[in-house]
């Protein structure tokens, strides 16, 4: 009788139907977030083994059988509650292998717009440099290095806008007006050069 007793304070013994539910409800819970995570892309595999054993759990419970109909209810609402959410979970990585997934798709297209065009450094107040402008003369001029088979390492296009932003007042000030920014090979260099305007 000791023994019964001290296993039960240890927690060792059968747990209550309404404990195993309980169980149930925050495992389809975890099960939930655990998706969402994977569909947002935090993590980088659906949780397989984790709904395997979210189903193992509604099994076990329902073979217990319960009297009582308040238990009976809440089973059916757990077991509905699941069947909902692998009917969306299905349908949502069906789109993923399709390809048509929107966060997916969405992502890829950010991806390639980032890749096609560098994030342009807002200019400040003093900046004369037009970004548009910027931009397509720094392609112009990792284009043309790598075409030379020069180096482009070091350099970034923030530190272009910033060497742009310095000299484009003084070009101006030396050609006594504003001036064309070209990229050239010069020297058996590529570089880019003022020409007036």
């Amino acid at each position: 009788m000791a023994t019964s007793s001290r296993a039960s304070r240890r927690g060792d013994g059968p747990r209550r139907p309404s404990e195993r539910l309980d169980e149930l409800e925050q495992g389809i819970e975890q099960l939930r977030v655990a998706y969402e995570k994977y569909f947002l892309g935090i993590e980088k595999r659906p949780p397989v083994e984790q709904h395997d054993k979210v189903k193992r759990m509604l099994r076990d419970v329902e073979k217990m059988g319960h009297a009582r109909a308040a238990l009976r209810f809440r089973l059916q609402g757990l077991r509905a509650r699941l069947v909902t959410y692998e009917q969306y979970w299905t349908r949502i990585l069906r789109k993923i292998e399709e390809g048509t997934y929107e966060r997916h798709v969405r992502r890829a297209k950010q991806r390639a717009a980032r890749a096609a065009s560098p994030a342009p450094v807002e200019p400040g107040p003093a900046d004369p440099v037009d970004p548009a402008l910027a931009r397509r003369l720094y392609r112009e001029l990792v284009a043309a290095k790598k075409a030379a088979g020069e180096s482009t390492k070091g350099l970034s296009y923030g530190g272009f806008v910033k060497t742009l932003a310095q000299a484009v007042p003084k070009l101006r000030k030396r050609h006594g007006g504003d001036v064309d920014l070209v990229v050239v090979q010069k020297g058996g260099k590529v570089k880019l050069v003022a020409r007036p305007r």
